[in-house]
């Protein structure tokens, strides 16, 4: 009689897990966009409304952007979870900016 002795098991290869390269808060991603509003190109819509070619992440890529709308497709997909893209967020702060450098312009402006 002979004993045959059990193999074990092929192991399968352990998955090495790969690190990824840390990514940029959505911050400052955000804040990066504004430091680079020179490279933004304003002009007047159809309607007359003031918009932006703003550039994207990808090279090449510029997308229309109001404070209310984005042509990027992450625009729909955010608004559908009730928020916005990074183009908008990004232009709604240039506005906002812009709208407080003008208020104290005018202080000052009173009160000389």
């Amino acid at each position: 009689m002979t004993a045959t002795a059990e193999q074990p098991a092929a192991r399968s290869p352990k998955k090495v897990a790969r690190k990824r390269a840390p990514q940029p808060s959505r911050e400052q991603v955000l804040l990066d966009l504004l430091a680079n509003t020179d490279e933004w190109h304003p002009f007047y819509g159809p309607t007359g409304a003031l918009l932006w070619r703003v550039p994207g992440s990808a090279d090449g890529v510029t997308y229309t952007v109001s404070a209310q709308s984005c042509t990027c497709p992450y625009d729909a997909h955010r608004r559908a979870q009730d928020e916005i893209c990074k183009h908008r967020k990004a232009v709604r702060l240039y506005i906002f900016i812009g709208e407080m450098y003008a208020i104290q312009k005018r202080k000052l402006e009173q009160g000389a």
